[in-house]
């Protein structure tokens, strides 16, 4: 001020110089005037500063609002998401639960499945698939099944998909509205921009509040709010942060995080509720992990599958449950074996492997060799095949052949270039293949052979026999000879019994005359001598005697057809005794065919014959 006072006194010297000079009124106005433009000029640059403070304000607040808003999001994000989680682990478990229950349920098993297949592909009234489709089952059983599997497995897991996504986006839309209610109720009580320590009567730090305000939010949303909390809230606020009796799934850990913060509760509820309403407008996008609980639906998988291993003997799919040392077996029954494309004698095998008996000749597949049962139970002894013959599995193969083995037989055989007879049922076939055979058996009961030699030759015609007595076309005649010879058993269908009670020991000598020319007489007795495929004498000995060229040219004077159906098999205890060699010669040059195995003991002729005997094939 002093300098002003210093310039007008200098400007008035100027004015004086000139003839003028400034009273103290002009320079009162004078004065008066500088001030008043001094205070302008520095009122307009503080309101210049005010100006850019406010611009650099509003710039920060906004920053800052950006920041809240992010961290709102965060808060509120978390808070959804940690609920997406909890409910999204419930619904897994409870899913993996409910798969479990049906990784242990007897109808999600192999056996079952195969079952409900056939009773589709093979009965005719429940009939589902088309003939296709059942030639595919029986020829490549693995891979329909397989195909089967993986359709229900994709079912199964579209199912548990669409259910619990469905459960989990409604459990989740109910969460959200109940959180939106609790905040829209909320927001009707709370001031905007009421900041953090407007709330609290007294706080030691204020810098506490939005820590504090945050704590008691949470505790409001999840409804375990304490009344000590609300002590130090104002009066007038107390009221918005009363416990409704819901609650919301906020993690305790969540609720409780000493660094979250609310600066503005208003901002905060406004924020919360528009992340809401988001998440409400996507909860349709809200997916179960699926993969979660692939491992149950791939143990299902397995089970409906089962053991990929098929029957030796028919091809059937092996039913058991695919755990390790399992034995394998068709508890559904096998096919009939024809479907596995065996014929005989150009007819279908419509045999069980459940009623193959141990003797019987099982054809092998795709060639003319064949194996005896008990032989392929030896080989396959990783196979248990079931004695006890299951009538209904049976019904579903033999209805289903019944109606559809001719269409069968063409799709199979016709293209294939086969000829084949199409038959319907088994007594048919075995009629028809069963080969008519005449035994006549030619046993030594001299001296030497009583005691065990006989008994043992006695049982080796019985065990040989009984591998052909469900042959109804075989007729036998047992002659024992030791001086003379007896027939004790005439043309007869195999009676076992009866041959048990017929062969006896006698002993004495050995007249190699009198047995053969029993034989002749019985063999030459036969009416219907043209109606047996073959005449086959068994002959076992365990001496010798003279050459019996009596009896023999009475064989030789039959007529050459009869001849070339009358074979020998004989046996002896002596090497290369002569008098055979010469008889199985005679047998070989004017019958049908001749054979000698010497050096064979009684017990041995058991086996031998029975090789001869077992002439069911199928």
């Amino acid at each position: 001020m002093d300098n002003l006072e210093i310039k007008i006194d200098e400007l008035n010297q100027c004015f004086f110089k000139y003839g003028a000079i400034l009273g103290d009124i002009g320079q009162g106005l004078l004065y008066n005037f500088a001030i008043f433009v001094i205070w302008r000029i520095q009122c307009y640059q503080k309101y210049l500063e005010y100006k850019k403070q406010e611009q650099n304000l509003s710039v920060l607040k906004k920053r800052y609002l950006i920041i809240i808003i992010f961290k709102l999001k965060i808060i509120a994000n978390e808070i959804i998401n940690q609920s997406i989680r909890q409910n999204s682990v419930k619904f897994q478990i409870d899913a993996r639960q409910e798969l479990n229950q049906s990784v242990k349920d007897p109808k999600m098993q192999s056996c079952s499945l195969i079952d409900e297949l056939d009773n589709k592909l093979f009965n005719k009234n429940q009939k589902q698939y088309s003939f296709d489709q059942t030639l595919h089952y029986i020829n490549n059983p693995v891979n329909l099944i397989a195909n089967e599997v993986n359709e229900r497995t994709n079912k199964i897991r579209e199912q548990f998909a669409k259910q619990y996504n469905q459960k989990l986006q409604e459990t989740q839309m109910s969460y959200l509205n109940l959180l939106h209610q609790k905040l829209q109720n909320l927001s009707e009580k709370v001031t905007i921009n009421s900041q953090a320590i407007e709330f609290f009567i007294q706080l030691d730090n204020p810098e506490d509040a939005p820590k504090m305000l945050y704590q008691i939010m949470m505790g409001y949303l999840r409804g375990t709010l304490a009344q000590g909390q609300l002590n130090n809230i104002q009066d007038k606020f107390k009221n918005i942060f009363s416990n409704p009796d819901d609650t919301c799934k906020i993690s305790k850990e969540l609720s409780d995080q000493k660094y979250q913060k609310i600066y503005l509760l208003s901002d905060f509820i406004s924020g919360f509720i528009n992340t809401i309403q988001e998440q409400i407008k996507s909860i349709q996008n809200l997916r179960i992990e699926i993969e979660l609980f692939e491992l149950q639906i791939q143990k299902i998988r397995s089970n409906l599958i089962g053991c990929r291993q098929c029957c030796p003997t028919c091809k059937r799919k092996c039913d058991q449950d695919n755990v390790d040392g399992h034995s394998h077996r068709c508890r559904n029954g096998h096919l009939l074996r024809v479907m596995a494309g065996i014929l005989i004698n150009n007819m279908p095998s419509l045999y069980q492997c459940e009623e193959i008996k141990q003797h019987y000749l099982v054809k092998e597949f795709n060639q003319e060799s064949t194996n005896n049962m008990s032989q392929l139970k030896e080989i396959y002894q990783d196979w248990a095949f079931d004695d006890n013959i299951n009538e209904q599995t049976k019904e579903k193969f033999t209805t289903f052949w019944k109606n559809n083995g001719k269409e069968f037989c063409q799709y199979r055989f016709s293209r294939e270039g086969k000829e084949f007879k199409f038959v319907e049922n088994q007594v048919e076939i075995q009629a028809a293949q069963q080969p008519s055979f005449h035994y006549i058996i030619l046993l030594d009961d001299s001296g030497s052979m009583s005691g065990d030699r006989f008994n043992q030759a006695q049982n080796g015609l019985i065990s040989s026999l009984s591998s052909a007595k469900d042959n109804q076309n075989i007729r036998v005649t047992i002659i024992i000879f030791n001086d003379n010879a007896r027939c004790v058993v005439d043309s007869q269908t195999i009676n076992m019994q009866t041959i048990k009670n017929a062969v006896v020991c006698n002993g004495g000598g050995t007249s190699f005359q009198s047995a053969f020319q029993l034989a002749y007489q019985k063999i030459a007795a036969v009416k219907n001598f043209e109606q047996f495929n073959k005449h086959v004498i068994f002959f076992y000995t365990d001496g010798g005697d003279s050459y019996p060229t009596q009896a023999l040219n009475q064989f030789a004077n039959l007529p050459q057809a009869q001849r070339m159906k009358i074979d020998l098999i004989a046996c002896c205890l002596d090497k290369q005794q002569k008098t055979m060699i010469n008889i199985t010669d005679f047998f070989n040059k004017n019958c049908s065919f001749g054979k000698l195995q010497d050096q064979m003991e009684p017990s041995q002729i058991g086996e031998a014959w029975r090789n001869q005997t077992r002439q069911i094939i199928v």
